[in-house]
């Protein structure tokens, strides 16, 4: 028995998406997922996501990290998903996503889709952990931002894994961000995510943890630019109702994989 999936990258976070409607994915086989996301005996990705019938809205958003471990968001596969939606025949103009925790509204305009997201709150204060001084967000999961000069961080998986597995965030770890504020105002950040166990091209919900807390801490206006370790651009707006996402989208390939690896 084959898969059949669409391969996907936002901003350089790339994902496996598969039209579930029928819900015969076996979502529990943890190890088999986990091997499709191997970029070296699979097809490679940062995770894996599905397409499900919702009840609530358009459709049902599910995604499983690199690990084979359901995550309850991903920002940036919350949008491939979308993209996603309109080449399986999806039509409206605005879609309603179902996640874990709530609907979102999203919309593709080109090869561009933005989606809106409810305003988090950081914890506060922040925390020391080391040298650093660590911001503490849930942007639908849980997020560490660390701001510095500069982003050249020799030592870098060992720092963020520190952080990641700390005891203030168990027992659930926290991604991690590390955060530079050009001169031009935009965000550079690297983010190591957990789940994947390593550092990613870009994160979604790390870009908004990191143009939340930038917003608090420095009143930045909106939008806020948001510039991954991909260098895609990520456009971060807040607003009184809520936070809004907008960023590119790339299919990459399709094809057919078998079940049995």
């Amino acid at each position: 028995m084959s898969l059949r999936f669409t391969k996907y990258q936002a901003a350089g976070n790339d994902f496996i998406l598969i039209d579930d409607r029928s819900l015969s994915f076996p979502v529990r086989d943890f190890q088999m997922i986990a091997k499709l996301c191997h970029r070296k005996f699979g097809i490679g990705a940062d995770g894996l996501i599905l397409l499900q019938p919702s009840k609530k809205g358009d459709f049902l958003f599910r995604i499983f990290n690199s690990d084979g471990k359901e995550a309850a968001m991903c920002g940036n596969g919350i949008r491939c998903l979308v993209h996603f939606a309109y080449t399986i025949g999806f039509n409206k103009p605005l879609c309603i996503v179902e996640t874990q925790n709530s609907l979102l509204s999203c919309q593709l305009t080109g090869s561009k889709v933005s989606s809106s997201f409810e305003y988090a709150k950081p914890f506060k204060p922040p925390i020391k952990i080391g040298a650093h001084e660590v911001h503490f967000i849930n942007t639908g999961v849980p997020h560490a931002v660390i701001f510095v000069d500069h982003l050249d961080i020799p030592d870098f998986h060992h720092q963020a894994r520190e952080i990641r597995f700390h005891s203030f965030f168990q027992p659930e770890g926290a991604n991690v961000n590390f955060v530079s504020l050009q001169p031009d105002q935009s965000l550079h950040c690297r983010t190591y995510e957990r789940g994947v166990e390593g550092e990613t091209l870009a994160c979604g919900t790390g870009a908004l943890a990191v143009a939340t807390i930038a917003h608090e801490l420095y009143q930045m206006a909106s939008p806020i630019t948001v510039i991954p370790a991909s260098r895609e651009v990520l456009e971060v707006v807040i607003g009184i109702e809520g936070v809004q996402m907008t960023g590119p989208v790339h299919s990459v390939y399709k094809g057919r994989i078998p079940l049995s690896l």
